[in-house]
């Protein structure tokens, strides 16, 4: 299903993109924007309240993420990135306690073929368990 539907879901993509002015491919930051029409006019301020209303519980919802996987799930490791520059997710990546492992280079192509650099985090089931996630890299 996948290989039959993908070329279609990359048409509807690059269909959106060129909806929403992008020439050359969509930013990511545009790929879940909402289409349709929208007459609401936001202030810098109102939109600044919109954002950190939406996104404010962020750090919870990630805790209780990685609690989840490693009580419910019983996972060994839990993993997250983040391209290269995205110094937001950067910040609540490592509010969560996730160690820094390193960048992966070309780590991820988007649909539209733009390839970034992956920052690699994670958090293995023993500092979970003991509490002991340390700042420093652990060295393998």
């Amino acid at each position: 299903a996948i290989d039959e539907y993908l070329p279609k879901f990359w048409a509807y993509l690059r269909g959106k993109a060129k909806a929403l002015g992008h020439e050359n491919g969509m930013p990511w930051y545009d790929m879940f924007a909402p289409m349709g029409e929208n007459n609401r006019k936001y202030s810098v301020e109102d939109a600044r309240e919109l954002l950190l209303r939406l996104f404010g519980g962020f750090d919870e919802a990630l805790r209780a993420m990685v609690q989840n996987a490693f009580e419910v799930m019983n996972v060994e490791v839990v993993a997250i990135s983040h391209f290269v520059g995205n110094e937001p997710s950067r910040k609540v990546i490592e509010r969560a306690g996730f160690i820094f492992e390193g960048v992966m280079p070309c780590g991820f192509k988007r649909f539209d073929g733009e390839i970034f650099d992956n920052v690699c985090y994670s958090i293995l089931r023993s500092e979970y368990d003991t509490g002991l996630i340390s700042s420093v890299r652990r060295m393998r």
